[in-house]
Formats: structure tokens, C-alpha cells, sequence
């Protein structure tokens, strides 16, 4: 991560990982590690020189076609690196160019598990929610006993405008912590469904999933493109 980046997540967010994050760049070429499902598109366009000045002219992305494609990161067992649980702080930001978005969808750029229809078992997920015609920042988990919870920022991006910058943090058992952040500005949100809780996330081994959920069902498929995705531990 080039200093610049580091300055303005640190700025916005106030935290940086004391270790390099796992980063999905799609420079071209899909992640040894990653299983395409669906027909994930790489060598796209992405954010590049001078508009973008803390990338690579040549700079490639991922293109995502909504109906279903993602890419898959299959879990380690117990205890890996993407389970987390109450004390743990966790940041997720992303590069986002969206292409669309369909009314109250409620579309993911990653997760960790739901990765079926019905599922309850998301211990973390960064999403995009449709709310008055934008896409809001949605950060989602399920507790152990079964209850959804799900922030969403007050402010969003519009459809098939420029690539943003999203992230979000928190430290589950800390409802109060979450904060996001769009091109370097905090934003405001809520908590809703069955609200800030302190309650335990659900962690099992699941695996991540990476541009949908929910079997690949449309209405949570993102339609666009995402580059240098990232999940931090901070």
C-alpha cells in the first residue's frame, strides 16, 4: 500500500493495520487462491493515473456482471485469519465502480459465509444497499442466536459515475465503533433490523465470497467493477 493510501484510510478511518491486510488487486490475472464461479471478468479497466494518482497508468480491475458471478476464498478451519469474533476489529475498503443497482437490492463486494439461500451463518459481510436511488454502505453480521444485524450509512454513490473509495470498520461487541468512510469522508449511519448488539457473531468455517451471496441470487450480485479489495485486522 503506497503512503498516500495509508494517510487518507488512516485519516478517515483513525486505524491501520499493524500487518499487510489480504488484498485482492486483479491486475490481470485471478488469485491463485480464488475459485471464479459464474464468469468474474479480469484485465478490466481500473482506477488509474492522473485521475487516480496513487495507481499505476496500466492499472486492471474485476468486472462483476450481477447474475451471479463471484470469486470464492475457501476458509482455513478454525480460527482463520478471516473469522472474527467480539474484541476483534476488523476493516474492509474497496475500490467501487458500480454499473447498476436494482431497486432494494442489497448487493456484496465481499462476505464470509450465507453463502446459501436461507443461511443465517454471516459473520461479516461489506455491501452496497440501494436506499433512494443510491448505493449506501451496508455492513452486516449474525449474531449466535440468530439475529441480524445491519448498518447502513446515511449518504451513498450513484450508479455509472467515477470509482469511490469505500470502507468500513468496527469492533464486534462495540456497536459504537462502526464507522465508514466514502472518498476519504466519514459518513454517518444507523444500525437497524435487530440493532446494535453486543452479542457474539456467528463463526463457523464458511468461506469468503467475493462479489455475491446467497447462492449467487441476482438481488445480491454487484453489478460493476472492484479493485484492491482489502481485509484488515485493525
Amino acid at each position: 500500500m503506497s503512503l498516500p493510501r495509508l494517510i487518507a484510510l488512516a485519516s478517515c478511518l483513525g486505524t491501520l493495520a499493524a500487518a499487510e491486510a489480504p488484498t485482492w488487486a486483479f491486475d490481470g490475472t485471478a488469485h491463485p487462491a480464488l475459485t471464479n464461479v459464474g464468469g468474474v471478468t479480469f484485465a478490466q479497466p481500473g482506477p488509474r493515473r492522473p485521475d487516480y494518482p496513487t495507481f499505476e497508468q496500466k492499472n486492471a480491475s474485476a468486472r462483476f456482471n450481477g447474475k451471479g458471478a463471484h470469486l470464492v476464498l475457501p476458509d482455513t478451519g478454525p480460527a482463520s485469519g478471516f473469522d472474527f469474533k467480539n474484541g476483534d476489529a476488523i476493516t474492509l475498503e474497496a475500490w467501487v465502480k458500480l454499473d447498476g443497482l436494482r431497486k432494494g437490492a442489497n448487493v456484496y463486494l465481499i462476505g464470509k459465509g450465507r453463502t446459501k439461500t436461507g443461511s443465517s451463518n454471516q459473520n461479516w459481510a461489506l455491501r452496497l444497499r440501494e436506499v433512494a436511488g443510491t448505493a449506501r454502505l451496508s455492513f452486516l453480521f449474525a449474531d449466535q442466536r440468530g439475529g441480524w444485524h445491519r448498518w447502513t450509512s446515511d449518504a451513498g454513490i450513484r450508479a455509472r459515475e467515477r470509482w469511490h473509495h469505500v470502507a468500513v470498520t468496527y469492533r464486534f461487541g462495540e456497536p459504537a465503533s462502526v464507522r465508514g468512510c466514502i472518498d476519504g469522508r466519514i459518513i454517518a449511519g444507523e444500525w437497524d433490523m435487530a440493532g446494535a448488539s453486543t452479542d457474539e457473531p456467528v463463526v463457523d468455517d464458511a468461506p469468503v465470497w467475493i462479489g455475491s451471496s446467497m447462492g449467487g441470487s441476482a438481488g445480491s450480485s454487484f453489478r460493476g467493477w472492484l479493485d484492491d479489495l482489502r481485509v484488515h485486522r485493525a
